[in-house]
């Protein structure tokens, strides 16, 4: 019964020791080869045009692609985020991974200065053409609220 037990306590021992080197190792493992790269990873081809007012191409605009695995659960799996500038015809094109939709829009500022975006669109997917039009132009918003008195000094209450 004694050489049992004994072999037991060192099976026990053998076993935590492997787990203590595997959860050491996995670390230098990750390290040594360094995580996925948005480059490494399958990506395809998402070709678009942002069209702003008046159906004018328009260039210099910034084109967001946002996407997560679950879009219902924004707990689980990592966001995907590529952003590109459209060229002087309002053309775009971005790597975005295969298998995921994406939400995509664009942002540019005018010659006056006026803020402007355009509607989004919903599962943009590597393949199909994008359009991204339907521009607002985004007004500063000046908000009261009445009935709160003023505001504290700092380091008062």
């Amino acid at each position: 019964m004694r050489t049992f037990s004994k072999a037991v306590a060192l099976f026990a021992l053998f076993l935590s020791l492997l787990v203590q080197l595997v959860a050491q190792d996995e670390p230098a493992s990750r390290a040594a080869s360094p995580a996925r790269s948005q480059d490494s990873l399958d990506r395809g081809g998402v070709l678009g045009i942002v069209a702003g007012k008046g159906d004018r191409k328009q260039a210099g605009a910034e084109v967001v692609l946002i996407s997560r695995p679950f879009p219902a659960r924004v707990d689980v799996g990592e966001l995907d985020v590529v952003r590109v500038i459209s060229d002087a015809n309002g053309r775009f094109r971005a790597r975005c991974l295969r298998g995921r939709a994406y939400s995509a829009w664009a942002t540019w500022v005018d010659e006056a200065g006026a803020q402007w975006s355009t509607s989004i669109a919903e599962g943009v997917v590597p393949g199909p053409i994008v359009r991204l039009h339907r521009a607002f132009r985004s007004k500063p918003v000046e908000i009261t609220i009445r009935g709160l008195g003023a505001p504290a000094k700092a380091g008062t209450r």
